[in-house]
């Protein structure tokens, strides 16, 4: 089995921190909704789990390309076979017919590419006219702005919503973006225009709706990541519902979970300092008392001894003084 080094420029599973994966993850996930019976390419594939992704939500076929030949190797040991395959190609020049794909997706792709145009240009030649193309990319503002932090080594042009809607409507006459965050699982959400129709979120069963306000939530130019679906023939009634993917512990979970173990930790340690410190406690309060118990019983002793000292004394005088008479009466009778 092939295996692939985690560089930072591509997802590996098992190899990158959990949450980064399931941002991923959810992208796939999101575009398993429109795939089912169509034939998919996956724009800049990489590691190649996402084509799984496509394949198991009911793709006639999944090909997958990638310009990195470990990447492909990794991709074609780890998940070819079955309806998916893997090609080593650049995306600005891919190996395909024209019109051979009903749907393209390409995540987290566009920004590491230098010429943008000539990689929007075949997408749009690989497409069938009624196809569908679903892209991903950083949100400039949020993920390298506002975090105050220099440009990933392998970007080479980050996009703001508007640069980014300006971008992709010179191909495609339909173009709507949702934004992509993480709660407690990974939200993906369409961005409030014209329309004001789509305003739950569904689990992936469709079961649980959460209802929101489109209005005035800053979607998507507050979120992480941007993701746009495109076409030439598409309508709002084609489009993915606004998505909330529940993949297991989220930030905000783990880290309060996080939190509760260390505090529980704590206050474990706490009560077994404040137990020793008690016992502590307990000895030196006992030895106090036996130790206040002597100095009681000294100066009793003490006193026993003054009084003592005292009877003496007195004795000592009074036997001096009959000294004193014997001696004067001694003295009378000699002369």
């Amino acid at each position: 089995m092939s295996d692939l080094e985690f560089t930072g420029e591509r997802v590996i599973p098992g190899k990158v921190e959990k949450d980064l994966y399931q941002d991923h993850l959810a992208r796939y996930l999101f575009a398993a909704r429109c795939v089912k019976g169509k034939r998919v390419l996956d724009f800049g594939c990489g590691a190649g789990y996402g084509a799984e992704v496509l394949r198991k939500a009911g793709a006639s076929k999944v090909t997958g390309i990638d310009i990195s030949p470990e990447a492909v190797a990794y991709a074609r040991s780890n998940y070819a076979g079955n309806g998916i395959e893997f090609v080593i190609g650049d995306c600005r020049n891919a190996p395909f017919p024209a019109r051979g794909f009903d749907v393209v997706v390409s995540f987290e792709v566009l920004e590491h590419i230098e010429d943008q145009t000539s990689y929007l240009s075949e997408v749009r030649r690989l497409l069938t006219p009624e196809g569908i193309f679903i892209v991903s990319t950083p949100n400039k503002k949020t993920y390298t702005d506002e975090r105050q932090v220099p440009k990933s080594l392998f970007h080479r042009k980050e996009f703001y919503l508007d640069d980014l809607r300006a971008f992709l409507e010179k191909q495609f006459p339909f173009v709507e973006i949702y934004g992509q965050c993480r709660t407690e699982g990974v939200l993906i959400k369409r961005q409030a225009r014209e329309d004001k129709g789509l305003r739950n979120l569904k689990d992936l069963n469709g079961d649980v709706q959460i209802a929101q306000d489109a209005e005035g939530s800053g979607f998507p130019e507050s979120s992480q990541y941007f993701i746009a679906v495109c076409g030439e023939g598409l309508s709002i009634a084609a489009l993915p519902k606004d998505s909330f993917f529940f993949l297991g512990e989220g930030d905000a979970v783990r880290k309060l979970v996080t939190w509760a173990r260390k505090l529980e930790e704590e206050v474990g340690k706490s009560k077994e300092h404040f137990a020793s410190l008690r016992k502590e406690f307990e000895e030196r309060t006992g030895w106090a008392m036996r130790l206040n118990e002597e100095v009681k019983k000294k100066d009793e002793r003490i006193l026993a001894l003054q009084r003592e000292l005292e009877e003496k004394s007195k004795w000592a005088e009074r036997l001096d003084a009959e000294i004193k008479k014997l001696r004067e009466k001694a003295e009378g009778k000699r002369e």
